[in-house]
């Protein structure tokens, strides 16, 4: 019994002896699927029985065979596999133009699909919330320090008397004038707001101006509340797919890691040292090429445990942490197993100890 090669075009399967001659072939007008190759393994089981082995191209059909239980070898490309590439228009029936047409749509076929696969799973969805929470979190910012700038004109007390976005514009959505928030009172107005409106130095503000702050802060507390939910999304994702991440780094900083990384097993194929930097290239190639000391944390400068740490241990506390992340971030990939729990209390254990020794070579 001689050596036999099997090989699979995209819409066709061809079993060839040693001589290359076809013991059997298969074809069809559609793209030829793995189950059907897996039918026609089936159907030929007994030319198969009669061949010392099974020379393939592809590792699914290598799996294939080996499950029942032929001799098979792996072989990139194979001999019979140019042999039939070389002499498709024969066993093909078609001429080149039109045979070449059809792999085209095949291919295109294949790569919507693919790309459709992709769009689907909750890495990608995870990619596209943290993208839209910054852009969210970036106009934010811009629109409420417009608004700071217009209020400041009647009222500027305020800008020292409301610190957080959230509350300015809760305040000024419902209560767009000191005037106003004079006549409100307390009830829902903290009282030193009120107190500083009754106080305060700026100018009336004018009738028309009211309604346009009012309007203009009610959209800002939109921006705030979608970006909320879009929070609450992140972490219902971040939970699904990788709960130790989400334990050890939190929701949405364990999130941003993915996207930046390009997906939860990319992170999980980093070291522990990309992790800490992550976010901070710029810094890194500029302290590369000036020989200049480089960054000791990137994105995790956002974790309490980083940004609370005394300066002098923030490099060490972000490389604690990272390392921890690395951990986290690997089990939720490899393993699925559930110990968020027991990394965040190692972790702290790990940050007790760095303070107080001073900090330890972590």
């Amino acid at each position: 019994m001689g050596a036999g090669y099997l090989v699979r075009t995209p819409v066709s399967i061809h079993l060839l002896d040693e001589d290359m001659r076809t013991i059997i072939e298969k074809g069809d007008d559609q793209e030829l699927t793995l189950e059907a190759c897996a039918e026609f393994i089936d159907e030929v089981e007994g030319h198969l029985r009669g061949l010392s082995s099974v020379v393939v191209e592809e590792e699914s059909l290598k799996g294939i065979l080996e499950r029942r239980g032929h001799g098979v070898s792996l072989e990139q490309p194979s001999r019979g596999g140019r042999h039939v590439r070389s002499s498709l228009d024969s066993f093909t029936g078609r001429p080149r133009e039109e045979r070449v047409e059809f792999y085209r749509a095949v291919a295109m076929e294949r790569t919507q699909r693919r790309i459709s696969e992709l769009s689907s799973t909750m890495d990608q969805e995870l990619i596209n919330l943290v993208s839209a929470h910054d852009t969210l979190s970036s106009s934010l910012n811009e629109v409420t320090e417009k608004l700071v700038d217009w209020v400041s004109l009647y009222f500027p007390e305020l800008r020292r008397l409301v610190r957080t976005p959230e509350k300015f514009v809760g305040i000024l959505r419902k209560h767009p004038s000191k005037e106003d928030i004079v006549s409100a009172g307390t009830e829902d107005v903290p009282a030193e707001v009120v107190e500083g409106a009754r106080r305060s130095k700026g100018a009336p503000t004018p009738p028309a101006v009211a309604p346009l702050v009012m309007q203009y802060a009610s959209t800002a507390w939109e921006m705030i509340s979608l970006r909320e939910r879009i929070s609450d999304r992140i972490s219902g994702v971040m939970g699904e797919i990788a709960p130790n991440t989400s334990a050890v780094a939190g929701p949405l900083l364990g999130a941003k890691l993915i996207a930046k990384a390009g997906g939860l097993d990319k992170l999980a194929r980093l070291p522990s040292s990309s992790v800490q930097i992550m976010g901070a290239e710029r810094a890194l190639f500029r302290a590369m090429r000036e020989g200049s000391r480089p960054p000791k944390h990137g994105l995790i400068f956002q974790h309490p445990i980083v940004h609370n740490a005394a300066r002098k241990l923030r490099g060490k506390a972000a490389r604690a942490l990272a390392s921890k992340i690395t951990v986290a971030c690997r089990i939720d990939t490899f393993s699925g197993s559930d110990i968020g729990e027991e990394l965040t209390e190692s972790l702290k254990k790990r940050i007790d100890s760095l303070s107080s020794s001073g900090g330890p070579r972590a």
